[in-house]
């Protein structure tokens, strides 16, 4: 468990998956606002709310997909 954790430190994981974060957050929001946007045009609130949902289960998948990409990363170092 101390070399996992090793390994996140060494890969420098805190910093990065800050930023992951930050943009995921970024994705979440403009998707919000175009779903805001698209329904307001159209008049569907049925359509801003798929856009505002979608978007921010994109930008869920995503940050998960890089934690998962830090886990496997921190099993490696530990490995070694």
């Amino acid at each position: 468990m101390l070399a996992h954790e090793t390994g996140h430190i060494a890969g420098g994981h805190l910093a990065r998956g800050q930023e992951e974060l930050e943009r995921a957050q970024t994705i979440a929001i403009i998707s919000a606002l175009i779903g805001m946007a698209a329904g307001a045009a159209s008049g569907n609130a049925g359509a801003a709310t798929a856009l505002t949902l979608g978007g921010g289960s994109m930008a869920e998948r995503s940050f998960l997909a890089f934690t998962r990409g830090m886990e496997a990363s921190a099993d490696q170092a530990a490995l070694r």
